[in-house]
């Protein structure tokens, strides 16, 4: 809006994913402002999924085949109508309707005793609004934006939940009852907030993997010969950190007059392990190429540790295979930290009595990753758990 009120042309804008957390009818809005920065005499490019937004484009580049390294070629480009007529595009195919998102055809058996109701919830522009929702199905809370979905979810599902502790409901001033609280033996709320702070959090200790590797690692008979710990095998502890970057794999180079730069440590390359640390392998692979796979080569890697493989599977069955074990989080999208949750959740405690919160879950998705993800939130309904999620 402050860009059109400026009448400025001849700029290039770059939008990042524009239409995360809107309503069709706010991103109908929004592709009307779009179009009027174009008609000025500007260009824009837009990063997006939304199928409104790519219907309304002049033009589509459509990057793949597939996601990591299997992506980074251009697998189609043309207008909406030329990338529908492609037969190579992915994208085309689920924009032209030859391939479908597809809904898994159970009809959950919705029993009628078992239902959660809560009435008189409050709480921001929420006035005073009773819900209710079946136990063992998958619930969407929808609406505009500022609507008041999340409000709903956190000042009124979550503690309505939370506040009942053997059968006994407190009261409290988002809401004024909560009947059926006692179907949960907890609640799992899974939000789009990163899966660590600092760039030494990646996806391997997050889950747990990095654990399970480090233990592997520690019971090779180089490692004993050595006396090495698991701690050894941790860029995060000083027994096997590279001495110079401490663990990065980068050094931060401060200048004067310019941002700091970030460049590749050189003592251990990259890596983020001393030498010593790095002779050892496992398998004929070192900690640090191990932690260079992605989830899918892991996945075949350790296919004959239970424990390993089971986290890994799911994972990969949630559309997450193309991601490195040791990839920093600052990295990963609110979508992907998302699906990192959930999926350890899934492979660390199956539960069958749980609820599970979803915020947005379907943020930064292509139309196949949504797919990966239904059958995955079916999996879990199936299993007799709640799935309510903002959408």
């Amino acid at each position: 809006v402050t860009q059109l009120s400026s009448g400025i042309s001849n700029i290039l804008y770059i939008l990042d994913e524009p239409t995360t957390g809107l309503h069709p009818k706010d991103t109908h809005k929004l592709l009307t402002l779009i179009k009027k920065l174009r008609d000025l005499g500007n260009t824009v490019i837009i990063v997006e999924h939304g199928i409104q937004v790519m219907l309304a484009a002049d033009k589509i580049i459509d990057i793949g085949p597939s996601a990591g390294e299997a992506g980074g070629y251009i697998t189609a480009q043309g207008t909406p109508k030329e990338l529908m007529q492609n037969k190579v595009s992915e994208t085309g195919a689920y924009l032209s309707g030859k391939k479908l998102v597809s809904i898994p055809g159970r009809t959950p058996a919705l029993e009628k005793d078992k239902w959660v109701c809560l009435e008189g919830v409050n709480g921001n522009n929420l006035k005073n609004i009773s819900i209710s929702f079946p136990v063992h199905a998958i619930i969407c809370i929808t609406g505009v934006s500022g609507s008041g979905k999340s409000t709903l979810v956190a000042q009124g599902i979550l503690p309505g939940i939370q506040n009942y502790p053997d059968g006994k409901n407190i009261t409290h001033s988002a809401y004024a009852s909560v009947t059926g609280a006692g179907h949960f033996d907890k609640i799992i709320h899974i939000t789009q907030k990163p899966i660590g702070r600092s760039s030494r959090s990646t996806p391997a200790t997050y889950t747990g993997i990095m654990d399970e590797i480090r233990i592997l690692f520690a019971q090779t008979d180089a490692a004993r010969e050595k006396h090495f710990k698991q701690s050894h095998f941790s860029f995060n502890s000083k027994d096997g950190q590279c001495p110079v970057c401490h663990g990065y794999g980068y050094q931060s180079l401060d200048t004067q007059f310019m941002p700091s730069a970030a460049v590749e440590c050189p003592m251990c390359k990259g890596r983020k392990f001393h030498d010593e640390t790095l002779a050892v392998s496992y398998n004929g692979k070192n900690i640090a190429e191990v932690m260079d796979m992605s989830i899918d080569e892991a996945f075949l890697f350790f296919y004959d540790h239970r424990k390993l493989s089971l986290i890994l599977q799911t994972l990969n069955e949630i559309g997450l295979g193309y991601l490195q074990l040791g990839q920093s989080s600052q990295t990963l999208s609110g979508g992907e930290a998302q699906r990192i949750k959930l999926a350890t959740e899934l492979s660390v405690s199956p539960s069958n009595r749980a609820l599970y919160l979803l915020d947005e879950p379907t943020t930064g998705l292509h139309f196949s990753d949504i797919q990966n993800l239904l059958i995955i939130l079916d999996k879990i309904v199936q299993n007799k758990n709640t799935v309510i999620l903002i959408e």
